[in-house]
């Protein structure tokens, strides 16, 4: 849930993020639990891209700047391009 989440902003970088998108071993909102090494082949090839709720048939609405798997969970870089369309859809 978003009110478990940490939070940090700055004015470094506009657009600019970063966390963790999954936290292994922790059951998510449709009842799946997510295994360390999960990620681990399909981040071998590339990033995947950036959309507003996980909606492929849109544009992406930035890019991912680096993700990695560590003991904790899968922590990613990203920049949202604050000039698309479909930013204002985004809620935090």
């Amino acid at each position: 849930p978003l009110d478990l989440c940490q939070l940090k902003f700055s004015n470094d970088e506009q657009g600019f993020f970063k966390g963790y998108a999954s936290v292994f071993n922790s059951v998510d909102k449709v009842g799946d639990t997510i295994a360390p090494g999960a990620y681990t082949k399909s981040l071998e090839d590339r990033l995947p891209k950036m959309f507003v709720n996980h909606d492929h048939r849109a544009v992406p609405v930035g890019d991912w700047k680096s993700m990695a798997e560590d003991a904790h969970g899968l922590f990613a870089e990203g920049k949202i391009d604050l000039n698309h369309k479909d930013v204002s859809l985004i809620s935090i």
